[in-house]
């Protein structure tokens, strides 16, 4: 039988983790102050509601839950049903995360003209010029 399990990450900003699922490709549902939190579909009707929905095509998508607003986001999903292999997803989602703080912070220390460039071992070097 299918159940959802929760997985802690080390992302704690929403803005920064929507950016970073957006960046992958990925379609997102969350809360407006018109709409409640989305829910989560799983195996047999089950679901959970979330902060972030991650729409996979081919699965029932993965969501990300915050426990609370200083703690970081919890990875949620039935994975017999998701769509997307967990360890993989994660890493993917975890990597443009840390990318995309990366990238604010240096601008945010005055650099500019920011490139990305993927290593052969998967590592992602950003360089830049500072005026």
């Amino acid at each position: 039988m299918s159940h959802f399990t929760r997985v802690r990450t080390q992302v704690t900003q929403k803005p920064v983790l929507l950016r970073a699922l957006t960046a992958l490709g990925y379609q997102t549902a969350t809360a407006t102050a018109l709409t409640p939190r989305p829910r989560l579909e799983g195996y047999g009707g089950q679901s959970r509601q979330v902060d972030i929905v991650v729409r996979v095509p081919g699965g029932r998508g993965v969501g990300f839950l915050q426990p609370a607003p200083d703690q970081p986001f919890e990875l949620v999903a039935d994975w017999m049903v998701a769509g997307v292999e967990e360890q993989a997803f994660r890493r993917r989602v975890e990597q443009e995360y840390a990318a995309q703080v990366a990238e604010d912070a240096a601008r945010a220390a005055g650099w500019q003209d920011l490139v990305r460039t993927a290593q052969p071992d998967g590592t992602i070097v950003i360089t830049g010029a500072r005026c």
